[in-house]
């Protein structure tokens, strides 16, 4: 009788699925399949602070509700997981829905959305009422921007915006009830979202998800490969350094055709197969996808920094700027120590350095100091480009600019790094002014802090200072003129040395290039 019980359970469990996959959604009973997504937890490579970040704030305070009421914690119902595609959000979000071990209803837009008036608002409310009949449950809505679109695009009949403030309402009860319903949406595309979803109270965590770093995607390789027809000895940094931009997607399809081949081949994989097959895929990350979800990043996660990995931080330091001793002294002195005693020149009535400016011929690294000064002060390092925004047109560009000062102060500590500056800030009474002044009049409002620079530098780098609006150049706007001069001999000695300190060489090699460089350093350094 007992198994009789069992075989009728399973059986309901399979019948309420099957009707729950008409209706828009998968729903996951089964105590076995939600051990099988606890264990993708760890499968999760290379997301360590983000885990552990979700298990303090949110896995945690809903598992031991005693706890959080005796210290008054309001438990989490909202986390978004943004990203590239591929990163593994979906996976993420599985696991999370796993390591409750809660209920899951994971959400099929494709057929929650009806062709008949009203259905498909009927749907949405079913599935928030399923998740209430089995609580406590999680919802995992993937591609979420395809529901949670900003209702200002779309036209007033759409079923979209409708959804969307059914999912407020929804999400509004579960908080205000404090329900055991944990929502998790997956997007790629945040900028689409309605501002009304990411307030805190809906969705509380916003969260990043990046794509793998080297020492990520060694991992990948290595625990991708266990259990597969590999001969010899597999050297996953090497396959790490090849795949720059790879995501976690395009690593399993590598494994995967690998496999395959080997399988058709008759022949185990090997180091030298895994090169070629990988020389065959280009990365689906291209750079002005990652620059794109940089920006992302920094406007739409609550994370500042992820552990020891801090993203927006660059690595350069002062060691990878050969020579330039001066420049440094004076940047350590009036900029790094300023902002690192800022509390105290505050009480003195000092304001602190809000701009320096860095001229000098090209290719002098100017852009390497920035970076450097940005690795010293631990501040997330964000480009303004001239070119990029002669590219915009100067009607776009003060925009731009405005959104980017904006973005600095939301993750202060931050150094805006404005390159070719002249190209957007040259005289107003120039011929090329006129058109520009606006976005000039933008960078003079920012730069004078009416709403506050705090812990934000601007440093700025032009080959031709002698073309930039004089207003940008008094102090209080660029405080620090600093010149770049080209490498003398002890300084080309030095440049060599970082470029090489890997490489094994002769003795007296280092002294006889700088020697023959100074004929080619003055050609390449010539004015004009």
């Amino acid at each position: 009788m007992h198994f009789r019980l069992v075989e009728i359970r399973f059986e309901q469990e399979e019948k309420q699925s099957m009707v729950a996959l008409e209706r828009g959604y998968q729903l996951i009973l089964n105590k076995d399949e939600l051990k099988s997504l606890a264990n993708e937890w760890d499968n999760v490579v290379g997301l360590d602070d983000i885990k552990n970040e979700i298990e303090t704030s949110v896995i945690t305070p809903l598992r031991d509700v005693k706890l959080s009421q005796k210290y008054g914690l309001m438990p989490i119902h909202g986390v978004l997981l943004f990203g590239p595609p591929g990163v593994g959000k979906t996976m993420l979000a599985r696991a999370i829905a796993g390591r409750l071990g809660w209920t899951t209803i994971i959400m099929n837009l494709g057929e929650l959305l009806s062709k008949y008036y009203g259905e498909s608002e009927n749907r949405l409310t079913e599935l928030f009422k399923v998740a209430r009949n089995y609580a406590p449950s999680v919802i995992i809505i993937d591609e979420f921007d395809a529901i949670g679109k900003a209702r200002t695009r779309y036209v007033s009949d759409d079923v979209t915006p409708r959804l969307l403030n059914i999912l407020l309402s929804e999400m509004d009860g579960i908080t205000k009830s404090n329900e055991n319903i944990l929502v998790i949406g997956t997007t790629n595309q945040p900028d689409l979202l309605d501002p009304a979803l990411l307030r805190p109270g809906r969705f509380d965590k916003v969260i990043y998800v990046p794509p793998p770093n080297e020492e990520t995607r060694a991992r990948m390789f290595e625990t991708m490969l266990r259990g597969k027809p590999v001969q010899g000895p597999i050297d996953y940094v090497k396959l790490a350094k090849m795949t720059d931009r790879f995501t976690g997607a395009d690593i399993m399809n590598v494994i995967r055709t690998a496999v395959l081949e080997s399988l058709r081949d008759g022949e185990p994989i090997t180091q030298g197969k895994l090169e070629e097959i990988i020389n065959r895929y280009k990365p689906s990350l291209t750079y002005d996808l990652l620059e794109r979800y940089e920006a992302f990043r920094l406007q739409y996660s609550r994370l500042r920094t992820y552990g020891k990995a801090q993203v927006g931080i660059p690595e350069v330091t002062w060691n990878d700027v050969g020579d330039l001793e001066e420049v440094k002294e004076v940047i350590n002195k009036y900029v790094i120590a300023t902002m690192q005693r800022r509390d105290i020149l505050e009480k003195l009535g000092i304001e602190p350095i809000h701009g320096i400016l860095l001229f000098g011929p090209p290719g002098v690294g100017k852009t390497l100091v920035a970076k450097a000064t940005a690795n010293m002060l631990k501040a997330n390092f964000i480009e303004l480009n001239g070119a990029e925004l002669a590219r915009v047109g100067p009607e776009r560009a003060a925009a731009v600019v405005k959104d980017v000062f904006n973005m600095a102060r939301d993750n202060a500590p931050a150094i805006i790094f404005i390159d070719e500056i002249d190209s957007v800030a040259p005289p107003r009474d120039s011929p090329i002014g006129g058109v520009w002044s606006n976005v000039i009049a933008q960078l003079l409002t920012e730069m004078d802090g009416l709403r506050g620079l705090n812990n934000v530098i601007v440093i700025a780098a032009t080959n031709r200072p002698w073309f930039i609006d004089p207003a940008l150049l008094r102090p209080g706007r660029f405080d620090k003129v600093i010149y770049i001069p080209p490498p003398n001999k002890d300084a080309r000695r030095e440049i060599i040395k970082i470029h090489m300190r890997n490489a094994e060489v002769e003795e007296g090699v280092i002294d006889w290039v700088a020697e023959v460089t100074e004929a080619i350093a003055a050609l390449t350094w010539l004015p004009g």
